[in-house]
This record gives structure tokens, C-alpha cells and sequence, in this order.
């Protein structure tokens, strides 16, 4: 349980709910038996990604919003070439495709699947899974030059039920497809954003995660 209200305020300002997490500042923070963990920025740095990607043994799939990092985009190049399936979805809606053409020409020499995401819907998300066991969902774009001055937020979470529900989604959205999941599922929901599209996961435990930042609706 969250036990700060100044916290829990400011996590549900960006629209993630932890169940049972423990947020410090500058660093994951993990309740002794929470499967999930909070890293706050500016403070914590991104090191947590190339780390999570070097790390990687079978496969990284990353949803990103803006990806302006070259050592991100190395690490993700070098993840492919040791034999790690990396697959990687980049918005293109407003300015998308001008900021991510750099990334999207680099990871596709580089053998990286990568795909723009299916048109007619803005995608804000902003999360990766590596291996098939754990998430990172967030606020952050991966744009370098924002790292050091601005505030976000990524949940970990290596709860199964969790990660097969963001997994999935990827799943469809990689294809080009828009999953209907239905409003209520024995284990998950979807719920729906007038304007940014699909924006939440829940799962049985009602723990929840925005990947959009705003207009979350609960």
C-alpha cells in the first residue's frame, strides 16, 4: 500500500496506481514482496533501460511514443545482433514520424523489427518488455536531451498476469491490429480515452497502469 498522500497524489496525477509498491525518489523501490516498483525522474537516470536491454536473453519489445536516444537505439541494435528478437512500434501521428525517422532508418539497418504504428490512433505509450517477464511502464519518452530536466515516472512490474496483458496488447498493435478486448475480461480491461485511444491496463488484482500520461480514466 501507498503511504504517502502527497505520493499517491502524484502518481495519480500521471495515472498509474501500484498496488502494494513503494515509491522512493531517484530510484526503484520495491515493497519487501510487491512484484512491483517505481523509478522517479529526473533523479534515477535511464541506465535502467540500457541495463534491462543488455540484459535481455531472448526478446525486448518496445512501444515508444519518441525515441531520440542513440545509445538506446545501440543498445537495442546490439540486443538484435547477439540473437535477442527485438520489435519496436514508433508513433508517427503530429510530429512522430519526423522525430523518429533518425531511430526507425537506424533500427531497421540494424535488423530490428521495426514498424510504425497503425494510423488513426496518437501512440503516447510509452513501455518495454524484455524477455516476456518483466514491464517497464512510464511517462518518459527516450529523448536524450530531456533526461536531466524533466519530471517521469516508470512502473516495474513482473507480475505475470500483468506483463502477458501489456505483451498482448504489443502483440497486436505490432500487427496492426486494435485488439477488442471487450470493456471487462476475466483479467483484463481496456479502458477508453476519447481522443488518446486505449490508455489503461487492469488486471484481477486492480492494479493499474496508464501508458498514456493524461486523461486516464478510472
Amino acid at each position: 500500500m501507498i503511504k504517502s498522500r502527497n505520493l499517491l497524489a502524484a502518481v495519480l496525477t500521471l495515472g498509474v496506481v501500484l498496488g502494494g509498491a513503494t515509491l522512493a525518489s531517484g530510484a526503484t523501490s520495491p515493497a519487501a514482496s510487491s512484484p512491483v516498483s517505481a523509478i522517479v525522474e529526473p533523479a534515477a537516470g535511464y541506465s535502467f533501460f540500457y541495463t534491462q536491454v543488455a540484459a535481455a536473453k531472448k526478446s525486448v519489445d518496445l512501444s515508444m511514443y519518441e525515441l531520440a536516444d542513440q545509445a538506446a537505439v545501440s543498445a537495442l541494435v546490439g540486443a538484435e545482433k547477439r540473437g535477442v528478437a527485438v520489435r519496436v512500434i514508433l508513433d508517427s501521428a503530429y510530429s512522430g514520424q519526423y522525430v523518429n525517422q533518425s531511430a526507425y532508418g537506424a533500427l531497421l539497418a540494424g535488423g530490428v523489427k521495426v514498424v510504425w504504428a497503425p494510423s488513426g490512433v496518437i501512440f503516447h505509450a510509452k513501455y518495454f518488455v524484455v524477455d516476456g517477464n518483466v514491464a517497464y511502464v512510464g511517462t518518459g519518452n527516450l529523448t536524450a536531451k530531456w533526461y536531466s530536466s524533466t519530471r517521469d515516472y516508470f512502473v516495474r512490474d513482473t507480475n505475470s498476469a500483468d506483463v502477458a496483458a501489456i505483451e498482448g496488447v504489443f502483440n497486436a498493435d505490432f500487427a496492426g491490429v486494435v485488439a477488442n478486448l471487450g470493456r471487462r475480461s476475466p483479467s483484463l480491461l481496456r479502458i477508453h480515452h476519447p481522443v488518446m485511444g486505449y490508455s489503461v491496463f487492469k488486471d484481477r488484482t486492480v492494479r493499474l497502469f496508464c501508458v498514456y500520461y493524461v486523461g486516464c480514466v478510472l
